[in-house]
């Protein structure tokens, strides 16, 4: 952000150069008949912890529901428990139900709990739109991220893989996903194909929700979004763990 506002000074004074030149007159910048000036709108301070705080609070979300549910399924796996479950009157659907919702349960008290004792508390942060919303956003894409979670858990047969495994999907989903770098600025090839990754949605949701106020009536397709590609993801994990159950049979 900081550059941004360095690149935003530098060109407004080049204009005004050109400007001062092209009409003969080496006078000060106050007398030119234009004169541009460019506000933040929804920052006008440009305080870096309004933006970095949100943007932490997504990237904590991906990384804690990705590792606590892949880790869920690993450890049952490893500590034999996976085979009791076998035993029981449970249908695949619902043992992935159950590791999904418990830990995107838990993921989403965190979340809610830091905006607001850490971001809106500690750090001050104004919070322009509504808690509840975002709370909904937030569980939907929780959904998409756990079940990649479970996927990557059946791929990986023990922890340190599943390590190895989960870390450039979370790290690459998060630097692409606009919270760091505008998706505007990369290339349109990837720009199209980072709209498949439930990070971008959350990232271009939050920002709308808690940064401009927005309500239900603006990021309703990103709540579209990620309900689709939460349920591609869910049956995708769904699949993997009926292949994992027939493995140990």
């Amino acid at each position: 952000m900081t550059l941004a506002g360095n690149g935003a000074a530098y060109a407004r004074a080049i204009l005004e150069q050109e400007i001062a030149r092209f009409l003969g007159r080496e006078t000060a910048v106050g007398s030119l008949p234009i004169r541009l000036e460019v506000r933040a709108r929804f920052n006008p301070n440009l305080e870096a912890d309004r933006f970095l705080a949100v943007t932490q609070l997504v990237n904590n979300l991906t990384i804690l529901a990705i590792v606590l549910a892949g880790a869920a399924v690993i450890r049952e796996r490893e500590q034999g428990t996976l085979e009791h479950l076998l035993t029981l009157p449970l249908r695949p659907v619902e043992v992935v139900a159950a590791k999904l919702w418990a830990n995107g349960l838990l993921v989403l008290v965190a979340a809610l709990l830091s905006l607001l004792v850490v971001v809106r508390g500690v750090l001050a942060a104004p919070i322009a739109g509504s808690v509840l919303l975002f709370a909904t956003g937030a569980a939907i894409y929780l959904l998409a991220v756990t079940a990649l979670g479970v996927v990557l858990a059946t791929v990986a047969t023990t922890m340190p893989r599943f390590g190895l495994l989960s870390v450039p999907v979370f790290v690459i989903s998060n630097l692409l996903s606009g919270g760091f770098t505008p998706l505007e600025s990369m290339l349109r090839c990837l720009q199209l194909t980072m709209q498949l990754s439930p990070t971008t949605q959350i990232v271009a949701f939050a920002h709308g929700v808690l940064f401009r106020g927005a309500g239900i009536d603006v990021p309703w397709p990103r709540l579209l979004a990620m309900a689709a590609i939460g349920a591609v993801f869910a049956g995708l994990a769904l699949l993997r763990f009926r292949r994992t159950i027939a493995a140990v049979v």
